[in-house]
């Protein structure tokens, strides 16, 4: 899985990569994903929902 993730706020960069790795790893425990990677989504990004799939 790979995904582009929004973050709320202003926070440090050192702070989000801790938060992805938590859930990153919360993903890889779940044995339906092979293997699941975060990065930032790009400023003022459309949001995507299951509606819209």
């Amino acid at each position: 899985m790979v995904a582009a993730v929004d973050i709320a706020g202003n926070q440090k960069e050192e702070h989000i990569a801790q938060k992805f790795e938590e859930i990153e790893n919360l993903f890889r425990g779940n044995p339906v994903f092979q293997e699941a990677i975060l990065t930032l989504s790009e400023p003022n990004a459309e949001l995507l929902s299951l509606e819209n799939i």
